[in-house]
C-alpha cells in the first residue's frame, strides 16, 4: 500500500504534471453514416433516413501532453447523436410512431503540432487514430393520449471501427496557462464520418 501511495504522489507531483493540459469545450457536428444500412432505417413498412437527419451541438473533452515547445500528443472523447422520427395518426387520441436512432462515441489519439507567431498566437495541427463505437436503435410503437403506449418493434444493434483524424486551429492565450482553442477536425471510420468546428478552453500546468 505504501509503495501504491507514492507512486500516486510522484504521478500528481508538479513534475509530473509538467507541459500537459486539460480542455473541453462544444462542436457543431455534420455526421455522415458510412454504410447505407445505417443510413436509412426500415421498420413496420416505414423507411427512416438517419442520414439527412441533423446533428446536433455536442460536448468534447480532450487531454495532451508537449514533448517541446511543437510536438505533443493528445487525448480526445466526444459523443454525439442523429435521430430520426414519423409520427402516423389514428385517430383523436392515439398514433404510430416511428423512431430510429444513432448514438455514437468518438475516442481519439492525435499527434499535434503547434507552430507560436507570437507571444499569445498560435497555429496548431493534429494527425491520428479514431475510434467510433456506435449504438443503433429503431423502434415502433402506438402512442395512446391518457393511455398506455404499446411498444410494437424495438431493435438495437452497434458497430465500432478504427480510422483517421485530421485538424487544423489557432489557439489564443488569454492568460497565463489558459488558452482558447477554435479548430476544423475531420475523423472517419467505417461506420462514420464527421466534419467538426470545435471550440474548446484549456489549461497548461
Amino acid at each position: 500500500m505504501k509503495k501504491i501511495s507514492l507512486v500516486i504522489l510522484s504521478l500528481c507531483s508538479p513534475l509530473a504534471l509538467a507541459n500537459t493540459y486539460i480542455g473541453a469545450g462544444i462542436q457543431l457536428n455534420n455526421a455522415s453514416l458510412g454504410s447505407q444500412a445505417s443510413k436509412t432505417a426500415e421498420i413496420a413498412g416505414r423507411t427512416l433516413d438517419l442520414q439527412g437527419a441533423d446533428t446536433e451541438l455536442s460536448g468534447h473533452i480532450f487531454a495532451g501532453h508537449r514533448f517541446d515547445n511543437n510536438v505533443g500528443l493528445e487525448f480526445g472523447y466526444t459523443n454525439f447523436e442523429k435521430d430520426a422520427e414519423f409520427e402516423e395518426v389514428i385517430d383523436a387520441n392515439s398514433a404510430r410512431e416511428f423512431a430510429s436512432n444513432i448514438d455514437l462515441r468518438q475516442l481519439s489519439i492525435a499527434l499535434t503540432y503547434r507552430y507560436r507567431y507570437n507571444a499569445s498566437l498560435s497555429a496548431i495541427a493534429s494527425l491520428g487514430v479514431v475510434h467510433h463505437d456506435a449504438s443503433f436503435s429503431s423502434s415502433y410503437e402506438i402512442d395512446v393520449e391518457n393511455g398506455v403506449d404499446t411498444d410494437l418493434i424495438s431493435v438495437n444493434t452497434s458497430d465500432d471501427s478504427f480510422g483517421g483524424l485530421a485538424s487544423v486551429g489557432v489557439v489564443y492565450e488569454v492568460y497565463k496557462n489558459i488558452n482558447v482553442v477554435a479548430q476544423y477536425q475531420y475523423a472517419r471510420t467505417s461506420v462514420a464520418g464527421n466534419s467538426a468546428f470545435m471550440l474548446s478552453a484549456s489549461y497548461s500546468f
